[in-house]
């Protein structure tokens, strides 16, 4: 990827792109993650509800979208710290396991919904 280049353009981001586009206009957004790496916390294929995310606002165990290393999760915040005026997320799966640190410009959205 050159340094011109959007996170978004890359092809494996593609499915997240939509999604990210209308939670940066503000709008709430609906997908069907097929993924296990969140079960059982989001079931596959359950419906999740996205609404824009204020970083100020969100707390450990909230479940983001958020661009983490070039790729795109839905996963939640295992924890949070602040280091000279900046504050860190720790993205992970349901299990624990974590994927990386993030700023809140990466954090696109926040899971208020789940359902079957």
């Amino acid at each position: 990827m050159t340094n011109t280049q959007s996170p978004l353009d890359k092809q494996s981001l593609s499915w997240a792109t939509p999604l990210i586009e209308a939670l940066a206009r503000g709008e709430t957004v609906q997908t069907r993650p097929n993924g296990k790496s969140m079960d059982p916390v989001i079931p596959p294929k359950s419906l999740v509800t996205i609404v824009p995310a204020s970083p100020a606002t969100l707390s450990t165990k909230d479940v983001v979208l958020v661009t983490c290393k070039d790729n795109v999760y839905l996963h939640r915040i295992g924890a949070i710290v602040g280091f000279e005026y900046v504050v860190w997320f720790r993205i992970e799966n349901a299990s624990g396991r974590g994927n990386g640190w993030v700023t809140g410009d990466k954090i696109h959205g926040v899971v208020t919904r789940v359902e079957p």
